[in-house]
């Protein structure tokens, strides 16, 4: 009985515990909300006040252009005034010369003829008539092309847009950083695409456009890079897609092929197959076929391991897209295609149905270059425009958006992932991957 009543006690007593504990947390979140409360004011009031200085600065460059301009038409006009003055001050005096030597000219025909006929060409040669100037032309100002050009200037200025982000998504980390740039590179880098390896040999795979490259990061354990490799095509690489943990297919547009490379000890080329169309982004499938989509061409095709032309999912579908550049396989084995025309991300089927569009109108981007999906349903949109790499929800058919790599990267171009969901983000300005948790 004794027993019984002590394992009840030590039962109410871990309930208690967890319902402390319990509590505890919710204070402690409660304690976390009121912080990010603050920082939301903060935000606020930090946004508002550059909003406002934003269009003083905006208030003041038009005062300045207002003043500018109409200083310019009030000298111009002077100026002009000037010369039309003097040019009639000089013709009223030569018209009264001209008047005197008329009258005398008539003076001597009535004395010495008595109204006999006149000898024009005399008159002519004394009032020098053949000597006058042309008479200047009086300046036009077109105040109804200034106006439009007014207008336009006015209807075209965009200063700054407001968008409200919820926090639905952890705050992300920068892990680490490394140099994406070699020593032997002739040109500043230009990331396409990234791919991530994850056997026993780390390995980050990047398609260098710019200086017509495929690059590889090799490390053991995540740590990069303790090894660089580098295999030079004779045209820029743009799409990158795993398809083993030492293997990678990548589209080369201008020459309308893909080439298959593997990344052991080194890399090189396993076979290349031809393809229809100048494909950019490429995409594995689970079922052993590609994804690719063309920018040259809009579309969207599946193609075998061949190479080989399979089916066209924008045939009954070709307004969607414009630029498809960038394309990835989601985690309920959709398709997500970023189109830069549109600047959004499309969700679409493999029979080619949009299902939906990230974000929406209501939460558009600046651009959209690249894309990235993860196990999660998350969708990562590259906006290198606005410096953002976008994180959305791809069930969800809110607009919401959390930007993960919001004061980390500059100019983002390209974003893979790893197995363990690890953001890998090229900057064109650093020259960098930045490898980033969420």
């Amino acid at each position: 009985m004794f027993s019984m009543a002590r394992e009840r006690s030590g039962d109410t007593y871990k309930e208690y515990t967890t319902l402390q504990q319990r509590l505890d947390r919710r204070k402690q979140d409660l304690d976390t909300l009121i912080q990010r409360r603050e920082a939301f004011v903060k935000t606020k009031d930090d946004v508002t006040a550059g909003i406002r200085k934003t269009f003083a600065k905006t208030r003041e460059l038009l005062d300045l252009k207002e003043q500018s301009l109409v200083s310019h038409i009030e000298r111009r006009t002077q100026r002009e005034m000037e010369s039309l003055d003097s040019f009639i001050a000089s013709e009223r005096q030569e018209i009264e010369k001209r008047e005197e030597i008329f009258q005398d000219l008539v003076n001597d025909l009535q004395r010495n003829d008595g109204g006999g006929n006149c000898d024009a060409e005399k008159f002519i040669q004394e009032l020098r008539l053949n000597d006058l100037q042309p008479l200047p032309k009086v300046p036009f100002i077109e105040a109804k092309s200034h106006d439009e050009d007014v207008i336009d200037c006015v209807t075209r200025l965009q200063i700054c847009t407001v968008r409200f982000v919820e926090d639905n998504a952890p705050n992300s980390k920068l892990v680490n950083k490394v140099l994406v740039v070699f020593d032997d590179d002739p040109r500043a880098c230009n990331i396409k695409d990234i791919a991530v390896l994850g056997g026993e040999v780390y390995v980050v795979i990047m398609t260098d456009f710019a200086n017509r490259r495929v690059k590889a990061l090799c490390g053991e354990g995540g740590n990069l890079p303790q090894r660089k490799h580098k295999l030079d095509m004779k045209h820029g690489p743009w799409g990158v897609t795993k398809i083993s943990d030492f293997e990678v297919a990548v589209t080369v547009p201008e020459e309308k092929k893909i080439v298959f490379m593997r990344v052991l000890d080194d890399m090189h080329v396993r076979k290349t197959v031809k393809t229809k169309r100048k494909y950019c982004g490429i995409a594995s499938l689970a079922d052993g076929t590609f994804a690719v989509c063309c920018e040259d061409h809009p579309s969207v095709d599946i193609l075998n391991m061949d190479g080989q032309f399979m089916k066209d999912l924008s045939k009954y579908y070709a307004c969607m897209f414009k630029a498809p550049s960038s394309i990835c396989a989601t985690a309920s084995k959709s398709l997500a295609v970023t189109d830069s025309v549109f600047k959004c991300v499309m969700i679409i089927s493999k029979d080619g149905e949009l299902l939906t569009t990230k974000p929406s109108t209501a939460d558009s981007l600046k651009s959209a270059v690249a894309v990235a999906c993860d196990a999660s349903g998350h969708v990562f949109v590259v906006d290198n425009v606005d410096s953002n790499v976008i994180m959305v929800d791809e069930e969800v058919s809110s607009a919401v958006a959390s930007d993960v790599a919001k004061g980390k990267v500059n100019t983002p171009t390209a974003v893979g992932l790893d197995n363990a969901g690890r953001l890998y983000i090229a900057d064109d300005k650093f020259l960098m991957v930045f490898k980033i948790t969420y």
